[in-house]
């Protein structure tokens, strides 16, 4: 493929990709579930906004948070979220407080509130306007990084497994109800895992430590958790995941493996740390203790982990004294694929119908590299042989916040199937799509061979 070829290619799938991201294009999710998809976690930052519209963005230690006219309580939850967004497109009447979110430091405040100040410099007054353009630049950066690994299998697999790939991804709803939204900022959960792939891949054998790729490996993980804590064990895993195909398609070895492994990940894991040390001390100035910053802390991780029950709210309690057997049922079953409104009639396809799919796949790639089949595997076997193994080892990620957050999983039971995409789903449906390229390439020889043209 030319290199024009290459970023034309590239321009037209991120044009598809916002497309859908950012309007429900091809229906990949029905129209309420896009709509209302995680209204109460954006209704945090809308809040915030509208807040520092009328306050110092600091005046409430700087966290995002719902605001309320003073003294005014509302009905239900309901009530307290559309309050949120109705104040931010018609204009806050009167005076209105903030009640802060302090389970991260809120850097979604920060930077939705830039980008609401750089449009209102370019002359854009409308809030609704505003709303348009901050949901798409969240599913462009979102858009760009999953270019990105499409373009990482288009060298690695060709372009058709690269397309097909980009059809799974264009219609997985979730991806589609998660890319857009102001609270999760999906680009930063991808962010790590696609920068630790990108440099490996120009780097693949890996001599040195590439400096400048644990540099932005750390600021990635220190501002994903500085907009909260969700999902960081299942980040950290997927930064490993980039080094374990380079180790196997290039046959680094053990050693080279662990050493480079080592310093991503403790780059990574410092961003952590600096983040929790951050939101110490913004919890102190705002709290006015240390003891009660750390405690705020403590109690963060007990409900979402494996607290003591009987120390915490009735609230928490069931799901810390949930089972493990009953989280991963639930999320086997996860709706992967809703197409039912596009095609007009119910058609699902869930988690586990992929599992199966992925263990006849995997075995029946493993057979034809031990068999040395050159017409399926072409020139790449080592890619192959990698792509099989990362895809398994990459599904630790998401299991990893299953089994150590299981509080958290028990409990938002809404929101993290989106976790099989980090990154186990992205290896996943490129395997499934070489195999479909191979069948398809198959079957068109076959039918070519067998009405040779006449000359």
């Amino acid at each position: 493929m030319t290199l024009f070829k290459f970023y034309f290619y590239s321009l037209v799938i991120l044009i598809l990709f916002l497309f859908s991201y950012q309007f429900n294009l091809f229906r990949a999710s029905s129209n309420d579930f896009y709509k209302n998809h995680q209204t109460d976690s954006e209704a945090l930052v809308v809040g915030k906004l509208l807040h520092t519209s009328f306050e110092n963005y600091f005046s409430d230690g700087g966290f995002i948070g719902y605001i309320k006219p003073d003294g005014a309580k509302f009905i239900d939850n309901a009530h307290m979220i559309d309050y949120q967004y109705d104040s931010f497109y018609n204009g806050g009447i009167g005076n209105l407080e903030l009640e802060p979110y302090m389970q991260s430091a809120g850097f979604q405040g920060f930077f939705y509130t830039s980008i609401m100040k750089i449009l209102e410099l370019i002359n854009v007054k409308n809030n609704f306007s505003k709303m348009f353009f901050m949901k798409l630049i969240t599913v462009l950066l979102t858009s760009i990084l999953l270019v990105m690994f499409i373009q990482f299998v288009l060298k690695e697999f060709g372009f058709l497994t690269s397309l097909i790939t980009f059809l799974f991804f264009l219609f997985s709803q979730w991806l589609v109800v998660f890319s857009h939204n102001l609270y999760w900022m999906f680009f930063l959960l991808l962010s790590p895992f696609i920068i630790v792939l990108s440099f490996y891949r120009k780097n693949e054998e890996g001599k040195k430590i590439n400096l400048f790729c644990c540099l932005f490996v750390f600021i990635s993980i220190l501002l994903k958790s500085l907009a909260g804590y969700e999902y960081i064990s299942t980040i950290l895993i997927s930064i490993i995941v980039p080094l374990l195909y380079f180790t196997k398609k290039n046959n680094w070895g053990v050693k080279r493996f662990v050493v480079h492994s080592i310093a991503i990940g403790a780059s990574g894991l410092i961003g952590f740390l600096v983040a929790i040390i951050f939101h110490v001390v913004q919890l102190k100035f705002y709290l006015s203790s240390w003891q009660a910053a750390i405690s705020h802390i403590i109690f963060t991780i007990a409900k979402r982990t494996y607290g003591e029950p009987s120390k915490l709210p009735e609230v928490y309690r069931e799901s810390l004294e949930g089972s493990l057997l009953t989280v991963f049922k639930f999320y086997s079953k996860s709706k992967i694929f809703d197409l039912s409104q596009l095609i007009g009639f119910n058609f699902q396809i869930r988690f586990f119908m992929i599992l199966i799919l992925l263990l006849f796949l995997s075995r029946f790639v493993l057979r034809k590299i031990r068999e040395n089949d050159l017409n399926f595997l072409g020139e790449r076997k080592n890619q192959l042989y990698a792509l099989v193994y990362t895809t398994w080892f990459s599904m630790l990620a998401p299991i990893s916040w299953y089994v150590l957050a299981k509080g958290h999983s028990y409990v938002h039971t809404s929101i993290n199937h989106v976790l099989w995409y980090l990154p186990f789903l992205l290896f996943g449906f490129t395997l499934i799509s070489f195999c479909i390229n191979y069948k398809v390439s198959y079957y068109f020889s076959r039918r070519i061979n067998s009405h040779p043209i006449s000359t």
